[in-house]
């Protein structure tokens, strides 16, 4: 069982952890009920006909991986501008996490790049997403041993705004 020096901050880490797998609290926080999983249709589907944001995508995806033809095994700070996160790890690495968090997060490219200028902060959410990634990374290495635990997937289930029930 995992400790936490701050008890607020162990109930609202074991609120989150129920959650996210379905158990529901009553008003006086005892655990009330098991919600049982409901078919429903899954956020991250293969489509039938790529979409534009697919197309987008995996047009985006295809020029990146041309541009790197050759350095994969290159840090990743000497072959693109502007890397924070994959600093010091091998530049082959960023077409396929990119490819992730379209899926993991049915966003597109655009949606935290500038078209054309993908070193660019100028879009918010490029900001946001490496936050959430700093956050991610002190979660999994200070409460899950340093483990994967925690994607972006635990919140966000495909989606670009996390449901908020």
């Amino acid at each position: 069982m995992l400790l936490f020096q701050d008890r607020r901050l162990t109930l609202f880490a074991i609120a989150a952890l129920l959650v996210t797998v379905g158990v529901k609290a009553s008003a006086s926080g005892q655990a009330a009920s098991v919600s049982p999983p409901q078919p429903s249709a899954s956020p991250i589907s293969a489509p039938t006909a790529l979409s534009d944001a697919a197309v987008e995508n995996q047009e985006a995806l295809a020029r990146i991986k041309e541009f790197l033809s050759g350095r994969e095994n290159e840090p990743a700070e000497k072959v693109f501008k502007n890397i924070e996160l994959l600093r010091g790890k091998p530049a082959g690495r960023l077409p396929g996490m990119m490819s992730a968090l379209t899926g993991l997060l049915g966003a597109r490219c655009s949606t935290c790049h500038v078209s054309g200028n993908f070193p660019s902060d100028e879009l918010a959410a490029k900001q946001t997403a490496r936050r959430h990634f700093a956050m991610q990374a002190m979660l999994n290495r200070d409460y899950f041993a340093g483990r994967n635990a925690i994607t972006c997937l635990t919140c966000h289930h495909g989606h670009l705004q996390p449901p908020t029930n």
